[in-house]
């Protein structure tokens, strides 16, 4: 990892800048300003983002693991074992990240590769959580390529 990336702290403006592929978890990002940036391939697993400004951001294919979304374009809730953060297009679980429809059609053993009881987990879980997804969407950030 990068100095750059190693230094940014909570509350940083990161505005427009090019993070593609950084390492964010782990850290307290709340009010950090990354608006119109292109966090495409990033990580965030772990990292708290409430209060992160993300209008405009590209959020594609970045690993959410256990984060604590923003709430906005970033949503996150814990059931019992599994934390479950979702944007508007992908929803992840565990170390599981697909685009949210796939979610509703994946097999036994796709689901068991969370961990020992994913399956009665899931069982329990899935109406809820697409109850949540539904109810409250995560909203487009609004990315639009240079």
């Amino acid at each position: 990892m990068n100095t750059f990336v190693q230094e940014i702290k909570a509350g940083a403006d990161l505005r427009g800048m090019d993070l593609r592929g950084s390492t964010l978890g782990d850290r307290d990002l709340t009010g950090t300003d990354l608006r119109g940036s292109n966090l495409m391939g990033s990580s965030l697993r772990y990292a708290d983002l409430r209060g992160v400004a993300l209008e405009g951001a590209n959020i594609s294919g970045v690993s959410l693991k256990a984060a604590i979304g923003d709430m906005k374009y970033i949503k996150s809730a814990q059931l019992d074992r599994w934390s479950i953060v979702y944007t508007s297009e992908v929803l992840q679980i565990g170390s599981q990240n697909h685009p949210i429809e796939s979610w509703w059609s994946l097999s036994d053993r796709e689901i068991g590769r969370l961990g020992d009881g994913a399956v009665e987990w899931w069982k329990k879980y899935k109406p809820l959580i697409k109850q949540i997804i539904e109810t409250s969407p995560a909203q487009p950030t609004g990315w639009k390529a240079a």
